[in-house]
């Protein structure tokens, strides 16, 4: 691990008969019947590249 180095955990409820958390771009989407309380956790890492073209 570095300085560079960012670590990310993301979760999502939703307590309500109307809509729903989804996963876009990661599968399918998720779908909750009417009266469940649907939730979606996300984790990563994002590391960043340093690069000198030129002093």
């Amino acid at each position: 691990m570095s300085i560079n180095t960012t670590l990310y955990l993301a979760y999502s409820y939703v307590s309500n008969d109307a809509f729903s958390a989804d996963g876009k771009g990661h599968g399918d989407k998720v779908v909750s019947g009417m009266g469940d309380d649907p939730s979606a956790l996300s984790f990563g890492i994002i590391y960043k590249f340093d690069v000198i073209l030129a002093n």
